[in-house]
């Protein structure tokens, strides 16, 4: 009969909390098991955390010269400050 756990799990060098691992216990030796359906379904949803980690917003902190300065940029430009800050991460970036 398995357990269920709260393990750590690494995938593509980033480490997720997976809640309700279920692991078996090996009678003989005590070593916890897990079979291969298990990590499929762990593999899932660390894939789906990862996905959703990056869902375009971020916070950017910068001086308050540097503000001002973009602001007037995106003044001139006709931009929002997003837009402006966007456009040119986008262009440094290649």
């Amino acid at each position: 009969m398995p357990i269920e756990k709260r393990l750590s799990f690494t995938y593509e060098g980033e480490t997720y909390r997976i809640e309700g691992v279920k692991v078996f216990r090996c009678d003989h030796c005590g070593e916890e098991i897990i079979t291969a359906e298990e990590i499929r379904r762990m593999e899932k949803v660390a894939r789906q955390k990862m996905e959703s980690q990056f869902t375009g917003k971020f916070i950017l902190r910068v001086s308050p010269d540097l503000h001002q300065r973009l602001s007037q940029m995106a003044r001139k430009n006709r931009r929002s400050l997003n837009q402006e800050v966007a456009s040119r991460l986008e262009e440094s970036l290649g």
